[in-house]
Formats: C-alpha cells, sequence, structure tokens
C-alpha cells in the first residue's frame, strides 16, 4: 500500500478534528442552549408548542432560515405540508426544525447528530445568529466541513490546512464552552493539527 501524500494526510487530520473535536464541542453546546431556547419559546408571544397549521412561525427571526416542519411529529408521512402536525413538543424537535430533512435522524445531542446536523443548527437558530456564532459556522461548514466531506484531495494545500484549524478554533473559542472545557478542546486540535504538518 502506498504511503500517503501530504495533502491525503492533511485531509484525514482534519477529517478525525471535525469528528473527534469539532463536532463533540458543538454536541456540548447546543444540548444545553436549545433547551434553554425551547424554554423560552414555549412563552407568549411565540407559543411553538401551540401552533397549528393556519397559525405556526415560518422562520424565528433575526434567522432567515425557513423552518423543516417536515422533520417533526412523523410530518415526513404526510404528502402534503397543509396536513403537518406544527407543535414543536421538545427541545429535539425545535433542534431539528433548523436541518434538512437528510440531516434530521438524530435522537439526540450525542453521537446520533453528525457535524453537519450540528453545524446547521448553529448556522440557522436565533440564539446564534443574535451572538454572531452562526457567521463563523458558516465559514467552518462550507469551507471546512462540506470540502472535506467532497474529498477532492488537491485543496488541502499546507495554506488551506492552516486555514481550517485557524475557523474551527474561532468557533470553538466562540462557543459558550466553560473555559476548562474551551481549553481542553483548544488543546486537542493543536495537537491534531501538529500532526498534520
Amino acid at each position: 500500500m502506498d504511503e500517503l501524500t501530504p495533502e491525503e494526510t492533511r485531509w484525514l487530520v482534519v477529517g478525525i478534528c471535525i469528528l473527534k473535536v469539532l463536532t463533540p464541542a458543538i454536541r456540548s453546546v447546543i444540548g444545553k442552549e436549545i433547551r434553554q431556547l425551547y424554554q423560552k419559546m414555549v412563552l407568549e408571544p411565540t407559543y411553538i408548542h401551540l401552533q397549528t397549521s393556519s397559525s405556526y412561525h415560518e422562520r424565528f427571526p433575526p434567522s432567515t432560515v425557513d423552518l423543516e416542519y417536515k422533520n417533526i411529529n412523523n410530518n415526513a408521512k404526510h404528502p402534503s405540508d397543509c396536513n403537518y402536525d406544527r407543535r414543536v413538543k421538545d427541545e429535539l424537535s425545535l433542534a431539528k426544525l433548523f436541518v434538512t430533512p437528510s440531516s434530521s435522524g438524530f435522537t439526540g445531542f450525542d453521537e446520533t447528530m453528525d457535524s453537519s446536523a450540528a453545524l446547521s443548527i448553529l448556522c440557522a437558530a436565533p440564539n446564534y445568529v443574535c451572538n454572531g456564532t452562526s457567521v463563523i459556522a458558516r465559514d467552518v461548514r462550507k469551507l471546512v466541513r462540506n470540502e472535506w466531506g467532497h474529498c477532492k484531495i488537491a485543496i488541502w494545500t499546507e495554506a488551506y490546512y492552516q486555514k481550517c484549524f485557524q475557523l474551527m478554533k474561532k468557533l470553538i473559542s466562540k462557543l459558550n464552552l466553560p473555559e476548562a472545557s474551551k481549553k481542553d478542546f483548544l488543546k486537542d486540535l493543536q495537537e491534531w493539527r501538529q500532526k498534520g504538518e
């Protein structure tokens, strides 16, 4: 078997970081923060748990992302969205509104939630739009996670590799993590970055 090229090594290390460092860091934050957001949204004037097919939110400003009601309450089985049950019954259902149907199979804020779903929530949930996390998350999703997923090995130059780590570091630094956890995630990221150089 041939040795890995430097580009293949960098691509591989970024994938490990997405799986072992970045996604767990995001999950640990959104699990708690989506619960808090849900608790606010069941109150007046939102009442997301009481929505009907004729009275529901299409998006949650300041986010401009359309909500995916297809992802909750077994709505995917309905041929028309006019029959959807739009009641958002728990925080997991709230999180699923912010992801594409293909990413909505997670069953908790745990290993079942992949990087695509985790980053989508950061990009679209109103609390992350308000605090600016969504801007960084969009860059990470587009330039790190999606480029890694498309596996165009030639783009994984040393400069691109360093840019990806800068973006992941910036996102982890922006997350509302306890300082000790943030320090540990950033240390892990740095150690993995060095392995791919």
